[in-house]
């Protein structure tokens, strides 16, 4: 029975070296993540991608991708109804952003995905985007409405200019 056992258990760990070995790498790529805008902060957990090659077209700036559930307090209420559109345009991001002070803030990233021709992902520029211990002023968040991580992980995908 001790055989068994200990068959049991190199079955196990083979079995799960994978899981183990992809784990072990996603840990080293997670960072602590601050974004500030109007005296509201948010704090999550960020994975590097290092194929996250998307860049605003207007400043040249990166583009953190984040999840709208994980921000959604430091956003506008009615935010979601912008991520809800099938095609985002300024008459309707107009309409529905009356203040001001996020009209100068918003941004349009357009993008190519696995599964999806092309899209338009709506961002905006933070007062400041902490990541660990480094405080980056140039950069974009863009606001993705589904989730990014199954486990939950992280909510966040880093665009690996802005570590540099």
């Amino acid at each position: 029975s001790l055989w068994i056992g200990i068959l049991i258990a190199i079955l196990l760990f083979y079995t799960n070296w994978d899981y183990i070995v992809r784990k072990s790498k996603e840990e080293k790529m997670l960072y602590s993540l601050k974004i500030e805008i109007f005296q509201k902060q948010v704090e999550i957990k960020g994975l590097l991608d290092t194929g996250n090659r998307l860049y605003d077209p207007l400043t040249k700036s990166p583009v953190v991708v984040v999840e709208f559930s994980a921000m959604k307090n430091i956003l506008p209420d009615n935010m979601e109804i912008l991520l809800n559109e099938e095609n985002i345009d300024f008459n309707k991001i107009f309409e529905v952003l009356k203040e001001e002070k996020w009209l100068s803030r918003i941004r349009l990233i357009p993008f190519i995905s696995v599964g999806q021709s092309k899209g338009i992902m709506l961002g905006f520029k933070p007062d400041k985007l902490v990541v660990g211990e480094k405080e980056i002023r140039n950069v974009i968040v863009g606001v993705y409405k589904s989730q990014i991580d199954k486990y939950g992980n992280y909510a966040a995908l880093l665009a690996p200019e802005i570590l540099v």
